[in-house]
């Protein structure tokens, strides 16, 4: 007499085919495990460009943004909560691993920024996002890693969204940028650009460059310096003398 599964023993077929499932299953989990994700915010229009359409409704219709980082594992968000104004949140849509193996994506937060800004006005740190144009991004990767002419092949490896920070004569808050964080491993670079993503200075000092200094042999460098002067300094400094010599 054949058993019922309630009653006795499962069919050798039924337990057949349950072992293939959860091997089928096991082996996939491992394949995703085993295999690199290839997918990355930084270089998949699509993927940033969804991020952020899932983003902008949970910050609120109304509300205003300290930051906007971008890597290949997400998109973070930072802006100021509608119902208390000195509040920030962090809101972030990419990549996490769910039951240790598997890589998921979820939108998470909010979770609150604990503040701890150089310019202590918030108001004065915050933009709209409408005000930065994010369809630029990838041309301005492209020419992030042109301009910095690392001697070996470079990836960007991250993105910054905020507005520039002046530290002379007092902390004051300045223009939108972009600063775009490019490696090659052995050397590194911050390219930045203002809100339209068109570059506007560079930090070269981690770079093979930068050793090998001289300034009388590439005058283009001369507009950097004046970028990274001002970026200390300010706009409004009254301008008594420039020298320039090949360090």
């Amino acid at each position: 007499m054949r058993r019922t599964i309630g009653g006795g023993a499962m069919p050798h077929s039924l337990r057949s085919a349950r072992t293939r499932t959860l091997l089928a299953l096991v082996g996939g989990i491992l394949l995703v495990a085993s295999t690199p994700a290839k997918a990355s915010f930084l270089d998949n229009d699509a993927d940033f460009s969804f991020a952020l359409s899932l983003l902008r409704p949970a910050i609120g219709e109304h509300a205003r943004v300290l930051r906007v980082d971008v890597d290949a594992q997400g998109v973070v968000i930072e802006a100021q909560d509608p119902r208390n104004r000195s509040h920030v949140d962090r809101w972030r849509y990419g990549f996490v691993t769910y039951l240790g193996v598997l890589p998921i994506r979820r939108q998470s937060g909010p979770d609150a920024v604990h503040l701890n800004l150089i310019n202590p006005d918030l108001e004065a740190n915050l933009f709209e996002l409408d005000a930065v144009d994010f369809s630029a991004m990838h041309k301005l990767i492209e020419s992030a890693i042109a301009r910095a002419k690392l001697q070996d092949p470079a990836t960007v490896t991250h993105i910054e969204i905020a507005r520039q920070l002046f530290l002379l004569p007092q902390p004051t808050s300045g223009d939108i940028r972009w600063t775009v964080r490019v490696d090659s491993g052995r050397e590194r670079a911050k390219i930045h650009a203002n809100a339209r993503g068109e570059i506007t200075g560079a930090d070269l000092s981690d770079t093979i460059r930068a050793k090998n200094l001289n300034i009388l042999a590439e005058p283009e460098l001369v507009a950097d310096a004046a970028a990274a002067f001002r970026d200390i300094v300010g706009a409004g400094q009254v301008l008594t003398k420039i020298s320039i010599d090949r360090r």
